[in-house]
């Protein structure tokens, strides 16, 4: 796991990077060929927040960038709501 200001950001599974994304997000990372929601162990429901990477975006680090800070983005817009 990875953690941004103690909130869970990321996952680095054997299926890849998954990353925590908001609801908002999800779809359009879902779109891009080889992308899809985590399975954390056999058997489990797909995860309804973080989303494996596909291939792809290990060459393209302007794209991977991008996902990365709106999953960082979600970490933070959660702890700031949680200290309201």
């Amino acid at each position: 796991m990875a953690y941004l200001d103690e909130k869970p950001c990321a996952w680095l599974t054997a299926g890849g990077l998954a990353l925590k994304l908001a609801a908002a997000d999800q779809p359009a990372l879902l779109r891009l060929e080889g992308a899809s929601r985590l399975i954390a162990k056999p058997g489990a429901a797909p995860s309804r927040h973080y989303i494996v990477l596909p291939a792809s975006l290990r060459h393209d680090t302007a794209s991977l960038a991008t996902w990365l800070a709106r999953s960082a983005a979600g970490a933070v817009g959660n702890v700031r709501r949680s200290r309201r």
